[in-house]
């Protein structure tokens, strides 16, 4: 069979849009127009693997591998590991989920019409066919994406009741598997707040004192805390709070677990739109 590279790298450049819009919409990330072609263009460049002699399955996996890394490094950058494996799982879910619509292709075709090599595969059919089956496949996806992306979202959300003397607050909290903040002085639970939580519990000025790590007076003054936390450019404290309750439940209502004198960790920044909590992980 005859390869046109026009036709490889088209169809492969297309494709990875497909494939990297789809990653976002799973991974939950953004991914701007430069970066996706970018990175559509950077991974199309690896479909010319086809054309070198068979390396074995090591290999081949090696490159799929790296090339996989540097077309999510291209889209969406490196803010954390953690972001990058889950955002890099989400690509290879996602080129699973083509793959077996590719393989299925396949195997309607004749034998003459597809050629495999170092697992790229190229289609001696019309581009246009090939790019309507794929926009197929994406709708298809991005239903199924909708209609579990709620169900996908309550599954890691809970909801909080956090308590200070005679002031009480609720809120939607996120759980994060990746929340590593410890309490210094204790085994206390250590969560985090969002600014507009804290200034209904603590009142405006004693957020700010808090937010400035300036500790406010009154009761207040002995509940005030400095977390430390290690980050990409060292190590820092943060303010913080210790309550006197957290209940934390679920939102049919179940109380899932309850936390004595917790300490609260203040952002200045919103933490997200549905949520304005981040809880650690919680034995329920």
């Amino acid at each position: 069979m005859i390869i046109y590279v026009d036709v490889l790298l088209f169809v492969n450049f297309f494709l990875d849009i497909m494939l990297l819009r789809l990653t976002a919409l799973i991974a939950g990330e953004k991914i701007g127009l430069k970066r996706l072609v970018l990175s559509s263009l950077v991974a199309s460049l690896f479909s010319l693997y086809i054309f070198l002699p068979t390396k074995g399955f090591a290999i081949e996996l090696l490159i799929r591998l790296v090339s996989s890394a540097v077309a999510v490094f291209a889209g969406f950058g490196f803010k954390n590991l953690r972001r990058f494996i889950r955002v890099f799982f989400s690509f290879y879910a996602v080129s699973f989920i083509f793959a077996g619509a590719i393989m299925g292709l396949k195997l309607a075709l004749p034998d003459s019409k597809v050629q495999v090599n170092n697992g790229v595969v190229y289609f001696d059919i019309s581009p246009v066919v090939l790019i309507v089956l794929s926009f197929v496949i994406y709708l298809i996806i991005c239903v199924v994406r909708r209609f579990t992306a709620k169900t996908a979202v309550l599954a890691d959300r809970l909801k909080l009741k956090i308590s200070i003397g005679e002031r009480m607050v609720s809120c939607v909290a996120m759980v994060d598997s990746g929340h590593s903040l410890k309490d210094v002085f204790g085994d206390s639970m250590v969560f985090i707040i969002d600014r507009s939580t804290a200034e209904r519990l603590l009142g405006t000025a004693d957020c700010n004192c808090v937010m400035s790590m300036i500790p406010p007076n009154g009761e207040l003054q002995s509940r005030f805390r400095l977390i430390p936390v290690k980050t990409v450019s060292g190590e820092k404290m943060l303010p913080a709070v210790r309550c006197d309750h957290l209940w934390i439940g679920d939102f049919k209502g179940e109380i899932l677990s309850t936390e004595k004198y917790p300490i609260a960790v203040l952002s200045e920044s919103a933490l997200g739109d549905d949520f304005s909590a981040i809880l650690p992980t919680i034995n329920k």
